[in-house]
């Protein structure tokens, strides 16, 4: 027995009740209330399912707007030399206290911290002709690059 067959029982059974208590109180009808009841009722019962697959279609499948979330942190390499490396790293949202972890190949060189942060930041030491890589990270958030040093021999010096 499927859900169409009992809302039909239902609706038949509660009509002939309320036909039953008036033609009981004395109320003779025009016409057949009872046929005309059931009979509405099959014509909605059809149009049911349109109506729900209208609404799905019309409110279910709306496009919702997200918003890309943009890293806040940000790395760039200001200046290389044979040993050592200027890095400017900055964090877009001000509004809490921020704790960035710099790293080196792996190796932690630096925690900054701070509300702001645009810092410039100098890690020396470093081999010529080699390539790093620098992360810094807080949170979920990272961002990366690879820089390297120059070499020895190198006549690509700048003054500034």
């Amino acid at each position: 027995m499927n859900h169409g067959t009992v809302g039909r029982q239902f609706v038949s059974t509660s009509i002939r009740s309320v036909a039953f208590k008036l033609r009981r109180a004395g109320f003779k009808p025009i016409f057949s209330f009872e046929s005309q009841m059931r009979s509405l009722f099959d014509q909605h019962l059809r149009v049911l399912p349109i109506a729900v697959l209208f609404m799905v279609l019309l409110y279910g499948c709306q496009e919702k707007s997200v918003q890309p979330q943009i890293n806040p942190l940000q790395l760039s390499v200001v200046d290389m030399g044979c040993a050592s490396a200027s890095l400017k790293i900055s964090v877009i949202d001000n509004a809490q206290s921020h704790h960035v972890t710099v790293k080196r190949d792996d190796s932690t060189i630096a925690i900054i911290s701070g509300g702001t942060i645009d810092s410039l930041f100098f890690d020396t030491g470093l081999m010529p002709n080699r390539v790093y890589r620098y992360i810094a990270s807080e949170g979920d958030w990272s961002a990366s690059i690879q820089a390297a040093t120059m070499d020895t021999t190198s006549h690509d010096f700048t003054c500034s």
